[in-house]
This record gives structure tokens, C-alpha cells and sequence, in this order.
């Protein structure tokens, strides 16, 4: 479906508007006020953009929607914007101005990597989740933002009870700061070193693959507060061999969590536990209470 001639436009998974082609050639695009979200590559088919106004309304950018513009200096997000996934600005060598409003809550990896000419952004104090590799120089783009702050190895977001990155990724041990409710996406992927995590009974939140390929991590311990364990979180973690769950676990394992962990080969799931099918590994024995 086209949209004043230029908009290409299909319903998203939910049946809500998604912009997946602008095929017009000025240099101020504005988006419909009706678009929802916008896919990958966007602009791949318009040379000459130099801006882009965003509609309120729209919450979610996804992954390389506007990378590789080489001609694309501004961006107005707006009030709604929730998420921008990975590289969705990367290798755009002219953006030198973004607004980040307060509703946004998740900034993927690299999603402005490779942006030489943006300088002096805000981030703004909402967010949940953030890579050490979201931009150019992460720690710099935070700096002055009392917000944010490096405690022990680890970057949190204070204000959203976030734990963000790993700053040390050689380091063996890793204590979750107690009152800390979510784990981002990939905040300690291939710590190698890693043996030992501690979780307070405060996380409410365990993101995508948050743990992924910790090759020396040898177990862990689910406290009552978890209440989901999202896609990945431990996957290619091979000498992981134990999984407890506090017997007052009310969660939900999404699929993979805990794939390509070989050693892992007996897990007990308390009551109110619930695993996707591919959860766990087939070698895995999952017992259910």
C-alpha cells in the first residue's frame, strides 16, 4: 500500500502501520502520522535525504532502518519512540543532530556506531538498555549524565534500576547491585572469564542473551523476583552445569535461553516455572515439579 505516493506502507505483526520504503527524492521527508514503526533499510532506494521528521506515534526503529544514508544530517524523533534496535543509524557519516526523548527505553548495538559528525547528544535518563558500542564512544556520549554510573565493572542506569554493560570483561566474578530489577540485552556476553554471578532477589528481567557465549560461567541462581528469562540470556555458556530456581520462581524461560550448554544435563523447574519447548538444550533433563 502506497501512502501519498511516496510511502510504502504493511501492517506490522500486529496489524498496526509499518513504513517499509520511502520512494520519493526530496530532501525533507516527513513521515505519515500514521506509521507505527519503520523496517530496514528505508531509505535504501532515496540518495538525496537530508532530513527526517518523525509522526508522535511512532515507537519502534528497527534494525539498519536508516544506515548507510550518506546524505542524512537530521533527525526529529518523537515523544512516543520506545526502541531504536541495532546499527538502525550506523555508517551515516553527515547525521550530526538527533533528538533521544524520554520515552525511549532501548538503544541497540551500534545502532549509532560510526557517526563521526554527532556530537554533544543527550541520552536521555529512561533507558533500560544500552551496548557499550550503541555509539562511537558510549562512555563519552554519557558522560555528565549522573544518571549513569560505573559501579564495580558494571554501568547502570540508576534511574531505571538498569544494569547496563560490562566494563571489565576479563573479570571472573560479577555482583549484581542489589535493587538492580533488569539485565539488558547482551550486558555480559563473551565475558569469557566469567565463573561466578550473583543475582539479587531484586531482577525482575533477564534480557536477550545477556549472558550469552560466558564460556567459564559455571552455574547460577534464579532468585523469586526473576519473572523472565528472555531468548538467549544464557546460551553458549559450555560449562555451565548447574540452573537453580528458588523454589518461589514465577517465570517465564523463553526459547533458547539456555541453548548450547552441553554440560547443563539436569535442570528442576519449580511450580510456577514455565519453559518454552526449546528452553533448554535435548540433552537437557527438565524436571518439572
Amino acid at each position: 500500500m502506497l501512502i501519498n505516493k511516496y510511502f510504502e506502507v504493511e501492517d506490522d505483526e500486529n496489524g498496526f502501520p509499518c513504513l517499509v520504503k520511502y520512494l520519493g527524492n526530496e530532501k525533507v521527508v516527513k513521515v505519515p502520522e500514521e506509521i507505527v514503526s519503520i523496517t530496514s533499510y528505508v531509505l535504501e532506494e532515496s540518495d538525496d535525504v537530508e532530513e527526517v521528521i518523525l509522526p508522535e506515534g511512532l515507537t519502534f526503529i528497527d534494525e539498519h532502518a536508516f544506515s548507510e544514508c550518506e546524505t542524512l544530517k537530521k533527525v526529529t524523533l518523537p515523544s512516543t519512540i520506545k526502541r531504536i534496535e541495532t546499527e538502525a543509524f550506523c555508517d551515516c557519516p553527515q547525521l550530526s543532530e538527533i533528538n533521544l526523548p524520554e520515552s525511549l527505553k532501548t538503544i541497540g548495538a551500534g545502532a549509532f556506531s560510526d557517526c563521526p559528525a554527532l556530537k554533544n547528544i543527550k541520552i536521555p535518563d529512561s533507558l533500560v538498555e544500552l551496548q557499550l558500542d550503541s555509539f562511537d564512544d558510549t562512555l563519552e556520549v554519557l558522560e555528565g549524565n549522573k544518571a549513569y554510573k560505573s559501579i564495580q565493572g558494571i554501568m547502570y542506569n540508576i534511574k531505571t534500576n538498569s544494569a547496563l554493560f560490562c566494563l571489565d570483561s576479563d573479570s571472573k566474578e560479577m555482583n549484581i547491585l542489589p535493587g538492580t530489577q533488569f539485565i539488558a540485552a547482551n550486558a555480559f556476553t563473551f565475558c569469557q572469564n566469567l565463573h561466578s554471578v550473583i543475582i539479587p532477589d531484586s531482577v525482575a528481567y533477564i534480557g536477550r542473551e545477556a549472558f550469552s557465549f560466558c564460556a567459564s560461567l559455571n552455574d547460577v541462581m534464579i532468585p523469586a523476583s526473576v519473572k523472565a528469562i528472555d531468548t538467549g540470556a544464557f546460551s553458549g555458556c559450555q560449562k555451565l552445569n548447574g540452573v537453580y530456581f528458588h523454589k518461589n520462581c514465577r517465570t517465564q524461560i523463553a526459547d533458547q535461553a539456555f541453548a548450547n550448554c552441553p554440560m547443563l544435563r539436569e535442570v528442576t523447574l519449580p511450580p510456577n516455572v514455565y519453559a518454552y519447548d526449546e528452553a533448554f538444550d535435548d540433552t537437557c533433563d527438565v524436571i518439572e515439579k
